[in-house]
């Protein structure tokens, strides 16, 4: 794994419009409260793995620059800017996986996101379009790609069920069943 820092893959810069007018959410049950359970509202309700133990001591959860709206960059950075528009409209929760001390060449960024089912349809037709790995999982649709270069490697893993949207972009780590944790503690099925 390279230490130092390298220089980030060019940006996509093609436009998908998210959904508008009449689009409304697939429909999900909802507490006696009108909110739905299964709807995370903090990072400690996506996951039952504890991944601090793994990507510890170098990666921590939310440190506190990651907080600092001068660095927000990196809330949102996908490969693809019209992606990107539909995840800064719709996600709840970001839970971002960086070294306490600042940026570097090492970390990973999950966005829980309610989507319509047209933001949906969307979203899975740009990824296909733009050559990411689509298919059925879980009773959901996971959508990947992946880049090495130079000694590095990143890339993105996409999951797609019941109005969710789990989009994560990781840079030279990538831990074994991450993205199934955060299913199988959303949904309890995984």
């Amino acid at each position: 794994m390279s230490t130092s820092p390298t220089a980030a893959p060019p940006r996509r810069r093609l436009r998908l419009i998210p959904a508008t007018g009449n689009a409304t959410p697939t429909p999900i049950a909802t507490d006696a409260a009108g909110v739905d359970p299964r709807h995370p509202s903090s990072c400690a309700e996506i996951y039952t793995t504890d991944w601090a133990a793994q990507l510890s001591p170098l990666l921590v959860l939310n440190p506190a620059w990651t907080q600092d709206p001068a660095g927000g960059a990196i809330r949102y950075r996908g490969e693809d800017d019209g992606l990107e528009t539909v995840l800064e409209a719709t996600t709840s929760v970001t839970c971002i996986w960086a070294k306490a001390s600042g940026g570097g060449d090492v970390g990973l960024t999950t966005n829980v996101a309610e989507i319509t089912e047209t933001q949906q349809a969307s979203v899975t037709e740009r990824m296909s379009g733009l050559g990411y790995s689509c298919f059925e999982e879980i009773k959901g649709l996971r959508c990947v790609t992946e880049v090495t270069a130079d000694g590095s490697s990143w890339g993105e893993s996409h999951f797609l069920r019941e109005g969710l949207w789990f989009a994560t972009k990781w840079v030279n780590t990538s831990p074994e069943g991450y993205t199934h944790d955060i299913v199988g503690t959303v949904f309890g099925d995984a």
